[in-house]
Parts: C-alpha cells; structure tokens; sequence
C-alpha cells in the first residue's frame, strides 16, 4: 500500500484538520497530518510546529527514538529564536518525563536535560528578548527543580551547572 496524496491547494485545509487534532489531543493523527503537508510544502512553519509538538507530546510515552525525532525537526525553523527555543522546549519535556517515570534513579539525568533547556532558553532570549515564552520556560524549570532537591547533579558535574 501506498500513502495517499492531495493538492497543494488543499493545505490549508490540511492545517485546519491538523489544528483541530492537536486541540482534541490526537496527537497521533496531528503528526501523520503535518507530515502529509510537509511533503508538499516542506517550509511550512506551522506544520513543522504543530509536527515538532507532536513528538514532544509523545515523549511522554517513551517510544524508541523519541528524542531524536523531535531533535530532527529543529534545524528546520527558520529563526534562530525558534531553533532555539523548541531546542529547550524538547529537552524541558525529557526531563520532566525522566523525572516523572523515573524518579529518584534519573534525578541527575534529568537534571543535565533541564540545564541543557535553561541554556536553550536563555540563548532564545538573547535572540529575541521582546518573546516572553523562554524567560517562562526557564523560570519552569528552575522552579521544578528547586521543588525537586534530589534532583540534582553528578558532583563532578555540580561545577559546571550549579544553581545560584
């Protein structure tokens, strides 16, 4: 069997159904969504967006290549605030997932993924400062992890990443 395809002229339209999925939670459908506008119009922002949280979202389930996934999907932002950005949005999503399943015995992986967010969040701020949604992203992170104390680094790596 083979995928089936639509017009061009039917992207639009595509999106919609994509926008509509993503607000119903059907993450799944989303993803097969945008990845059918992405063969035919692969700079579309949206539907690279919309794919991009998708894969986030399914972190959560702990599928193989996961992270890799998303991480797949960041080079094709077009701004550098958005490369960014999504690049510690991902890594926020791992750690929380790391620290929700996980626990005590990811602790200190998690923490790396939530530093490496901050990092990414902080270089998205310092290519857009007017955006607002990485000084929120850092600000979760660091509250998570200052309500999380066993959450913490390797002490060979406590220098490198140390919370003020």
């Amino acid at each position: 069997m083979n995928l089936k395809t639509f017009k061009r002229d039917d992207v639009e339209a595509a999106m919609a159904a994509a926008r509509t999925c993503w607000a119903e939670l059907q993450i799944e459908d989303t993803e097969s969504i945008c990845q059918d506008v992405l063969s035919l119009d692969p700079t579309n922002q949206e539907a690279v967006e919309l794919l991009f949280r998708s894969r986030v979202s399914l972190l959560s389930k702990g599928l193989p290549r996961g992270v890799e996934r998303a991480q797949e999907l960041v080079p094709q932002f077009d701004g550098d605030f958005e490369k960014a950005f999504f690049s510690g949005l991902l890594r926020e999503n791992q750690a929380r997932y790391l620290l929700d399943r996980r626990g005590r015995q990811a602790s200190s992986v998690a923490y790396n993924w939530f530093r490496h967010a901050m990092d990414d969040f902080e270089e998205a701020n310092r290519q857009d400062s007017t955006r607002i949604e990485a000084t929120l992203h850092w600000n979760a992170c660091l509250r998570t992890l200052q309500a999380n104390p066993h959450c913490a680094p390797n002490p060979e790596d406590a220098e490198e990443h140390g919370i003020e």
